[in-house]
């Protein structure tokens, strides 16, 4: 029989939740207001040069639809290994396409907090108050 995770140390299982919310109100604070004006996110990215202009008309398109969806998995706590991985995998080409874009420009550190946490996610889990967690007890 499998054990629930809800009956860990009192506190272990909190740590899933916080960073799941942080990701996830970030991304949804970031990437909303793009919804709102894709063509605009869409030549910032061209406008970057660091993607060729269809690959990079492709991903200004694609992320903000792919970020707000992932925002929402993380808040529910559903499918948090994929979800996480691919939030990663997001700041991390963050963190690139800022590194190529001006050698010399400093990188956000905020992104790599991001980024972190994400990996946090990926190998510590959900915790508390998430689908998954609730499927498992069941």
């Amino acid at each position: 029989m499998q054990k629930c995770s809800m009956q860990h140390e009192p506190m272990s299982g909190w740590a899933g939740p916080i960073m799941r919310l942080v990701l996830g109100v970030t991304l949804l604070w970031s990437f909303i207001p793009r919804l709102a004006d894709p063509s605009g996110f869409v030549a910032l990215v061209n406008q970057m040069g660091v993607l060729p202009t269809g690959l990079g008309t492709f991903y200004g398109t694609v992320v903000p639809y792919l970020a707000t969806v992932l925002a929402v998995l993380l808040l529910l706590g559903w499918f948090n290994k994929w979800v996480s991985a691919l939030t990663a995998l997001l700041f991390l080409s963050f963190i690139l396409a800022i590194g190529f874009m001006d050698l010399g420009a400093p990188i956000p550190n905020k992104d790599f907090g991001y980024l972190a946490l994400s990996l946090s996610l990926f190998f510590g889990g959900a915790g508390y108050w998430s689908v998954d967690t609730c499927h498992e007890c069941a």
